[in-house]
């Protein structure tokens, strides 16, 4: 409720090697950091790419595979927060959320459309999501293969989600609610009301994003989510080929600036 679910899931997930810090303003909020954190040597900002206060050393674009930026339209009509031509300041550009299996014919099409917007030479690095094991809200182990899955998502996008519950689960139904929903007391009496209605034979789990599990936590709903089989699914991003060239990009950007 205070920091927000995406800055809450980088603190549970890497807290102990890093500093995550929440600053709306970001031209106010860097020298309050190194103010604070006098040993910090990086720092990386989300969902900054419209943030011109602040003139990064390597700008990044992320641009959804499902929907790229170049088939895109500006607010209201489409997604865009700015025209295309805003392309030309990334240093890189990285199309996530790419299936397992984009051919290199189609990655090389993708290239060449964003090419049309950046600078000359600007490298595109290609992104997929992987899922790792499901972890249980309780801490106890359960085999959940031969299980059937109620899932429970608030994602922008669920269907890369959807889909792999579907391809390596039994998928019985799926609750959905909006991007960054915050889950009240009556949203849990409803989940576990349609879990219960289809787990009369204890052959159902409840899954939910790693997103969503870090508002699902709240002490106000131990109890009742303690008493289910309920699991999150850990996300991971890879690179689908040229991680190191990416990482060298960064390596030799940050050797320059020191």
């Amino acid at each position: 409720a205070t920091i927000g679910d995406e800055p809450f899931q980088y603190y549970k997930k890497f807290g102990k090697e890093i500093t995550v810090a929440v600053g709306e303003e970001r031209a106010l909020a860097i020298p309050s950091i190194l103010f604070e954190r006098e040993e910090t040597k990086v720092i990386l900002l989300d969902d900054a790419y419209q943030h011109r206060a602040v003139h990064p050393l390597l700008n990044i674009l992320l641009s959804d595979f499902n929907k790229p930026f170049y088939d895109d339209c500006l607010l209201p009509a489409g997604r865009l927060r700015e025209s295309r031509k805003g392309a030309d300041r990334a240093d890189a550009v990285i199309v996530s959320k790419c299936p397992d299996s984009l051919a290199l014919e189609k990655q090389s099409e993708i290239s060449t459309a964003i090419s049309k917007y950046t600078k000359q030479n600007t490298p595109v690095f290609f992104t997929g999501i992987k899922y790792g094991t499901p972890i249980s809200f309780s801490g106890d182990e359960l085999e959940i293969h031969k299980k059937k899955v109620v899932l429970v998502t608030g994602l922008a996008n669920a269907k890369p989600m959807v889909d792999y519950v579907e391809r390596n689960y039994s998928l019985a139904s799926h609750l959905e609610y909006s991007d960054h929903y915050t889950y009240k007391p009556s949203d849990i009496a409803s989940i576990l009301s349609a879990f219960n209605l289809l787990n009369k034979n204890n052959d159902h789990i409840l899954l939910t994003s790693e997103k969503d599990m870090v508002k699902l936590i709240d002490q106000a709903f131990k109890k009742a989510l303690l008493e289910i089989p309920f699991f999150y699914l850990p996300i991971e991003v890879y690179f689908l080929k040229e991680k190191e060239r990416f990482d060298e990009l960064v390596v030799r950007k940050g050797i320059v600036f020191q």
